[in-house]
């Protein structure tokens, strides 16, 4: 899969050379972590950049907790908070396998303004993307979720 283009210019990317480098950028980010906690500016956010309160979440788009989180608490977090100025919420990407750092990059090549909107998408599909994986057949699953956001191969 092809990150934000496909372009057949672009040398060829062997399994062994892309393991390699998620192994390498998942322990950078790791090894970031505790200087990005001290960083607002790093992650997705949504709400008043003013807001008297931060809330930061590092989820995970394959992790079960995550999505009731996202899908029970969240949503009323919106309501109550967000939307009335009282908190900001930033996203962070945790990347805890190889479908998850695929969901990450179709999530930020959909765009800054399109970002919350496909991780909508991404933990509404978490089952299907978990049962494709395990099939074998994941790839058919990311081109349904990441075509209404431009992201064919």
């Amino acid at each position: 899969m092809a990150a934000c283009h496909s372009d057949p210019a672009l040398p060829a990317r062997s399994p062994d050379m892309l393991k390699s480098i998620l192994t390498a950028v998942t322990a950078a980010a790791f090894l970031a972590m505790p200087a990005l906690a001290e960083d607002l500016s790093v992650g997705h956010s949504k709400g008043s950049k003013d807001a008297p309160l931060t809330i930061i979440e590092y989820g995970s788009l394959t992790c079960g907790g995550c999505k009731y989180f996202h899908d029970k608490i969240l949503p009323r977090i919106e309501a109550d908070y967000i939307e009335t100025g009282k908190v900001r919420f930033i996203f962070r990407e945790v990347l805890r396998n190889d479908v998850d750092t695929a969901l990450v990059t179709m999530a930020r090549c959909a765009g800054r303004d399109k970002f919350f909107e496909a991780t909508d998408t991404m933990f509404a599909r978490q089952p299907d993307v978990i049962k494709s994986a395990q099939a074998g057949t994941v790839l058919d699953t990311f081109i349904e979720i990441g075509t209404p956001y431009g992201i064919r191969d």
